[in-house]
């Protein structure tokens, strides 16, 4: 069994335990046994809250299981999977007593999705706590209601960045947008979880799902009206347009849904994500980027039998052959760590143009807050 539910003082715990895996997945099995504990928990009246946890080290939920996704062929198969995802998931919405989700470790993609479904989420200082939508960067966009619930939750303009940078979040940050509530230490963790959902219990502590924005001064005001929301929608496509150049269409996928569903209510929001969904999961381009992917995590893992112990040697000097913009940004990676690194190609248009990149880069590092060591 993936999942186990208990009861302690009326709280009722949803642990995710997946058997013989480091990782917990939203795998169609696992959405079925979470089904049945749902409606299970639908009628029962004397639970105050239910606590969704996991007890992997290090990790909530990794996400839906790609290999189901990667066998999709079919549109309308890839839309229905994706219902019965956000069905799944819509009933821990519609639950009569709060949810709190609580994460100590990753939660992508359906993990981030499903804690998004639940009123509260508290996580940890671990710095392993990463919480994200990488969706896009394997092909195809958010399915179980992430398009829908992240921009309402932190925000339109944040929930963009976050489904179409694909690049998770630690805890802190996370708790900056409000997408977390409340950090807790790891040790005695179950205990603060505890006395959090008693204040909660007890009307110590409220919120609402989807908070309205607050216009602190006459910019918020406008970039949280219906213009404001054409800007963002507009520089969101400029940029994705200039990144991708077009040849990749789940970017522009997600704004395009999200530009409809953040006006629409959760049943047609949904279906308009879900057929999105459908739509890139079968395309060419999700296939090879699934695969670049598991090729990606397969040599990222590979190691020599014997060389276990083997320490790697300091590098004091580098070459970068080939320069350019994307030649001189790795140049000045080097550099950064104090290597030694000498930057060629035969067309020194593109040395000059590396030395830019590099010189850029520094530049920016120099302006206050911008500092971040590579």
């Amino acid at each position: 069994m993936a999942l186990t539910y208990r009861e302690e003082n009326q709280i009722g715990y949803v642990i995710f335990d997946h058997d013989d895996s480091k990782v917990n997945l939203l795998s169609s099995e696992v959405l079925k046994q979470l089904d049945k504990i749902l409606d299970d928990l639908a009628h029962r009246t004397s639970l105050h809250a239910i606590v969704f946890k996991s007890a992997k080290k290090d990790v909530f939920i990794a996400g839906a299981d790609i290999q189901e996704i990667q066998k999709i062929v079919d549109p309308k198969d890839g839309q229905e999977k994706a219902k019965a995802g956000q069905d799944v998931l819509n009933k821990i919405e519609d639950l009569k007593v709060p949810t709190i989700a609580v994460i100590d470790g990753v939660a992508l993609g359906g993990g981030c999705e499903l804690a998004l479904a639940c009123l509260y989420r508290v996580a940890t200082f671990n710095e392993k706590v990463r919480i994200g939508l990488p969706e896009v960067q394997l092909g195809f966009i958010p399915g179980f209601g992430g398009t829908y619930r992240l921009p309402r939750i932190v925000g339109l303009m944040e929930g963009l960045k976050l489904i179409l940078s694909a690049r998770p979040i630690d805890s802190t940050r996370a708790l900056r947008m409000k997408l977390f509530d409340k950090l807790f230490p790891q040790v005695n963790l179950d205990q603060f979880v505890k006395e959090y959902v008693k204040d909660i219990v007890d009307g110590k502590i409220k919120k609402y799902r989807y908070p309205k924005p607050k216009n602190k001064g006459p910019m918020d005001y406008v970039m949280n009206s219906s213009i404001g929301h054409r800007v963002i929608f507009r520089k969101s496509r400029e940029s994705v347009l200039k990144e991708t150049k077009g040849f990749y269409p789940a970017p522009m996928k997600a704004i395009d849904v999200v530009s409809q569903n953040f006006y629409l209510d959760r049943k047609r929001g949904l279906e308009i994500e879900s057929r999105g969904f459908g739509e890139l999961a079968v395309t060419a381009i999700s296939k090879n980027l699934v695969h670049v992917f598991y090729l990606s995590e397969k040599y990222r893992k590979l190691s020599l039998e014997g060389a276990e112990q083997i320490k790697p040697q300091p590098i004091n000097h580098a070459a970068v052959l080939g320069a350019g913009v994307m030649g001189g940004g790795i140049a000045q990676a080097f550099s950064n760590k104090d290597i030694f690194t000498r930057l060629k190609d035969i067309n020194l248009d593109a040395v000059a143009k590396g030395f830019q990149a590099a010189g850029k880069i520094y530049s920016s590092k120099e302006l206050p807050g911008k500092f971040d060591r590579m």
